[in-house]
C-alpha cells in the first residue's frame, strides 16, 4: 500500500494545479466499482472522455497514493445471457484497455453473498490474501437500469460480512456512467481533502481583573485564518523564524506543524508603589495578548496533537534606587486534542484537555522586598473553550 500520509497539512505547499493540498485522510486499500455499462460516455468509441479521465485518475493517485487494490465488476446488462469479458466491455472504449493498476471481474444481477465474496477474492488477488486494513471504497452505478435493487440482498449480506471481519467499507453512488471520474473524486475525498481555510475557535468565562481592562478580549467568538506551513527550527518554545512562535508550545518530537492565526494585539499596564519605608519599591504590572494560534502537529505517521494556544506575556518588574528587577512568563496556555486522529479538520465534538501556567507564584521579584503575582493579579476566573471547528 502506497498511501502517502502527509507530514502535516500541506498548508503552503502541493504541486500545481494541487496547491494546498491535504493528504490526511482516511487510508483506502481497495477500490472496488460495480458498473453494469457506460454507453453513453466510453463506449464504444469515447476515448476523448475517457482519456482525459484515467490521465486525472493517474496523477490524482500519483499525488495521493495508489490504493493496494482496484477492481471494476462489470454487473451484466439488463437482459443478457452471455458473460461480458474485459476485451469488450461496454465501460470503457472498445480501443482501450483499463487503467493502470485495475483488474476487471464480473458479476450476474442479483448476486448471491457468496459470489459478491469472490469478486472481493479476486480483487485482492485471491481467498488466501490477507483482507485490507484500510478503508474499502465500494462504488455502486445507479445511474440507469442498475441501482442497489440490482444487487439485491446478497449484495447487502456482503457488506454486513466486511463489518463481521472488520473491514472498513464506505459506499458511494455514482449517478452519471462516468464512473473513472468519479472514481476520482470519490477517492481523493476519502484519503485527502484541502486545509481548511478558517477554524472558529469560541471562548467564555475569563473576566476583567480590577486593574486589567482587556482579559475580556479573550471571550467570544474567534476566527482564525492564514494557515501556514512550518516544516523546521522547531523547540520546545516555538519555531525559528517566526516572532508569533515566541509563546507557542510545541509537542516533543514535532517535524511538522499547520498553524491557523487570529491577530489580538493589546496590552493593559499599571504602576503603583509599595512599601513599609522609603525608599519605595516601585511596581510595573504588565499583560501583553498577542491573539491565538490553533497548531496541528505531526510527531510520526501515527502520532498528531492539536493545540489551541493563547499568546500572551505577563510582565513583573519592580525598581528601587536604579536598581531593576523583572520577570515574564510566555504563554504556557493551551488546550491540546491529541487522539492521533490524522485527519486536517476539526468538527467541534472533539475532547481537549487544558493546560494553564500552576506555578505559585507565577511571577516573583526582588527589590527592597519580594513581590510576587499570579494571573488573578490581572483577570478574574477561568477562560473555558466552549468550541473549536474547521469550515
Amino acid at each position: 500500500m502506497s498511501l502517502k500520509l502527509s507530514p502535516g497539512c500541506n498548508c503552503c505547499g502541493g504541486v500545481p494545479p494541487y496547491y494546498n493540498v491535504c493528504i490526511c485522510g482516511d487510508t483506502v486499500d481497495m477500490v472496488l466499482i460495480f458498473q453494469d455499462e457506460a454507453k453513453t460516455i466510453y463506449s464504444p468509441s469515447g476515448t476523448v472522455v475517457w482519456d482525459a479521465d484515467v490521465t486525472d485518475w493517474l496523477a490524482k493517485v500519483a499525488l495521493f497514493g495508489s490504493p493496494e487494490y482496484a477492481q471494476l465488476c462489470q454487473v451484466w446488462e439488463y437482459g443478457e445471457v452471455l458473460a461480458p469479458n474485459e476485451a469488450t466491455s461496454v465501460c470503457k472504449p472498445s480501443t482501450r484497455n483499463m487503467p493502470a493498476g485495475w483488474t476487471w471481474d464480473d458479476l450476474v444481477r442479483l448476486p448471491t453473498e457468496a459470489e459478491c465474496k469472490a469478486v472481493y477474492d479476486s480483487a485482492k488477488g485471491g481467498a488466501g490474501v490477507a483482507d485490507p486494513t484500510g478503508v474499502v471504497l465500494l462504488g455502486v452505478d445507479v445511474s440507469g437500469s442498475m441501482d442497489l435493487t440490482t444487487l439485491g440482498d446478497g449484495y447487502t449480506d456482503f457488506k454486513t460480512y466486511l463489518t463481521s471481519i472488520s473491514v472498513e467499507w464506505k459506499q458511494v453512488l455514482f449517478n452519471s456512467e462516468r464512473w473513472v471520474k468519479l472514481t476520482t473524486e470519490q477517492y481523493t475525498n476519502t484519503v485527502g481533502g484541502y486545509t481548511p481555510a478558517e477554524v472558529d475557535v469560541s471562548f467564555t468565562g475569563l473576566e476583567n481583573g480590577s486593574d486589567c481592562d482587556i482579559c475580556e478580549d479573550l471571550v467570544g467568538n474567534f476566527t482564525l485564518t492564514n494557515p501556514v506551513q512550518i516544516t523546521s527550527g522547531f523547540t520546545t518554545d516555538g519555531w525559528s523564524g517566526d516572532a508569533w512562535s515566541r509563546a507557542a508550545d510545541v509537542p516533543s518530537g514535532t517535524t511538522h506543524a499547520c498553524v491557523w492565526k487570529y491577530v489580538n494585539i493589546d496590552y493593559c499596564e499599571w504602576t503603583y508603589s509599595t512599601g513599609s519605608t522609603p525608599p519605595m519599591d516601585d511596581i510595573v504590572k504588565r499583560f501583553d495578548i498577542r491573539g491565538l494560534l490553533v497548531a496541528r502537529f505531526r510527531i510520526s505517521d501515527t502520532e498528531f496533537k492539536w493545540r489551541i494556544i493563547i499568546l500572551y506575556q505577563l510582565f513583573l518588574s519592580c525598581e528601587v534606587m536604579g536598581f531593576t528587577d523583572e520577570a515574564l512568563v510566555n504563554s504556557g496556555w493551551y488546550w491540546e486534542h491529541g487522539e492521533n486522529n490524522p485527519k486536517c479538520t476539526l468538527n467541534g465534538l472533539e475532547s481537549w484537555t487544558a493546560n494553564f501556567p500552576t506555578a505559585s507564584p507565577l511571577l516573583s521579584v526582588y527589590c527592597s522586598d519580594t513581590h510576587d503575582a499570579n494571573f488573578g493579579d490581572w483577570c478574574d476566573f477561568t477562560l473555558i473553550l466552549n468550541s473549536a471547528e474547521t469550515s
